[in-house]
């Protein structure tokens, strides 16, 4: 019955369905999980991708930086998320393990120094022993209780909040594969929090595949009183064009 009313339903994510259909709530997760899970897959990191701006973003990460330990301190970065999956994590992970050598328990520990933060939860606390596609049934019940969907999350929740304060106290603001979903800006509050800034950081986008009404649209709701810097380009090309990682 889910599954037929998901695809009756003409709505353009699970997320944005089960905001609706509050009834399919835990299913809905579930099936979230069994979607996302397998795609948890570490060989999807090898050489050859198309897109590889995680790769872009470590080499930016890692300039300079000699010891892995200082590169939460060396790198002014906080990430705010609306994914569920954590590659991210395990891309940096991997990183440090192998760039810096550091032990599986010191790029743990470094890794959670840094700030990443996901707003609807994700398929679990990263850790390197419980990345991968599941082996038993139950480990998709376990990731599906990471998973907040929409209707289960307030602008005032913690999590909300604490956003809001790295926006605020941000000195640049880098949207890469976002989806300007109206919803999540508004929970963020991010043009509330541009309008309480003494300053205005330096504001850019990554609007490949919308039309001139659709990033309209997102500028209304981000920076509605000043520009802001946006590139029709697929992520990578854009953070390499913007220079915003420096």
């Amino acid at each position: 019955m889910f599954g037929r009313a998901l695809l009756r339903s003409g709505a353009k994510s699970v997320d944005t369905f089960l905001a609706q259909r509050r009834e399919f709530s835990d299913i809905g997760k579930v099936a979230i999980a069994c979607e996302l899970c397998p795609r948890e897959d570490a060989a999807k990191f090898g050489p050859g991708l198309d897109d590889h701006w995680y790769m872009h973003l470590w080499d930016r990460m890692i300039t300079g930086v000699q010891r892995g330990p200082d590169i939460p301190d060396a790198n002014r970065l906080s990430v705010i998320t609306f994914n569920y999956d954590r590659s991210l994590e395990f891309f940096l992970y991997n990183g440090l393990r192998h760039y810096y050598a550091a032990s599986e328990s010191d790029a743990q520990a470094i890794l959670n120094q840094l700030s990443i933060m996901h707003m609807y939860g994700s398929l679990g606390r990263f850790s390197y022993a419980g990345y991968g596609p599941p082996q038993q049934p139950q480990q998709y019940v376990v990731a599906a209780q990471g998973i907040k969907v929409i209707a289960d999350e307030r602008a005032d929740s913690p999590d909300f909040v604490e956003a809001r304060r790295w926006i605020t106290e941000a000195d640049a603001i880098c949207f890469v594969g976002f989806g300007f979903d109206p919803l999540n800006l508004d929970r963020l509050q991010v043009a509330r929090a541009m309008n309480d800034r003494p300053n205005r950081p330096y504001v850019c986008a990554s609007v490949c595949g919308m039309s001139k009404a659709e990033v309209d649209r997102a500028k209304a709701q981000i920076v509605p009183n000043f520009d802001w810097t946006t590139r029709d380009m697929v992520n990578l090309a854009f953070l390499r064009d913007v220079h915003v990682l420096i």
